[in-house]
């Protein structure tokens, strides 16, 4: 019976956590052993250190689940031996990501939220501002900062629409500048100089610049009526 013990108590580590061991031919074993060792100790204790034992977590998931590093399997069987559930462990890799900015790292009380407001500002990536208000503790400062939350949360969308909007164009002028250069008269038109520029663009960047200066352009020239009757347009296409 003693002998049994001892084999169980030296089949777990410092912190109470089954040993867990990374095959040898892996690159940065070392590393990834102590990265382990450090989830362990924050998990250890239990409803603290919470942003911590994310951390961790993100930093296991850079190593092991990028492509063609193990086809991920060392990443699945890392969250298996821990007890993190695929949902748990996405949601800790999107806190630990955002939660690594130095503009974060003196808020306190952030380990004190519920954990699903926690992962919603972490995936918004809210201000420091936005933050400290939720962990504040304060019912009043805490509904200002979901208020606030919502707000930048409708912006990330935005941006995100903007970003795929932007390529879409930036596609469709390429298809159109490709078919039109078989008709010169077509190509050279003065009515397509907006649409050639941004097909003539090399990079998503360029093309981005192209069009917010494009749109400017419109802004300074157009009547206020006109401004509305193309945004009226857009809203129906």
């Amino acid at each position: 019976m003693n002998e049994q013990n001892t084999m169980a108590t030296s089949a777990m580590n410092e912190y109470g956590f089954r040993a867990y061991t990374f095959p040898a031919e892996m690159e940065e074993r070392g590393e990834l052993q102590r990265i382990d060792l450090d989830f362990c100790k924050y998990a250890q204790a239990t409803g603290s250190n919470y942003i911590e034992t994310c951390k961790r977590v993100a930093a296991m998931h850079a190593k092991l689940a990028r492509t063609g590093r193990y086809g991920g399997g060392q990443w699945t069987a890392w969250c298996k031996a821990r007890g993190l559930s695929e949902g748990n462990a996405r949601k800790m890799v999107t806190i630990g990501n955002n939660f690594n900015s130095a503009q974060c790292a003196e808020l306190k009380n952030l380990d004190s939220m519920p954990r699903s407001l926690l992962y919603a500002a972490s995936k918004v990536q809210a201000s420091p501002i936005t933050m400290e208000l939720l962990a504040s503790g304060d019912p009043e400062k805490v509904k200002k900062g979901k208020k606030l939350l919502d707000a930048e949360k409708m912006l990330q969308e935005a941006r995100e629409e903007f970003q795929q909007a932007t390529e879409q164009c930036w596609n469709a002028a390429r298809s159109w500048a490709d078919e039109a250069r078989k008709y010169p008269a077509l190509y050279h038109a003065p009515e397509h100089a907006e649409i050639r520029e941004v097909g003539e663009c090399s990079t998503l960047e360029e093309a981005k610049d192209v069009m917010l200066r494009q749109f400017e352009n419109m802004l300074k020239t157009s009547t206020p009526e006109e401004i509305a009757a193309r945004m009226q347009a857009a809203i129906r296409v």
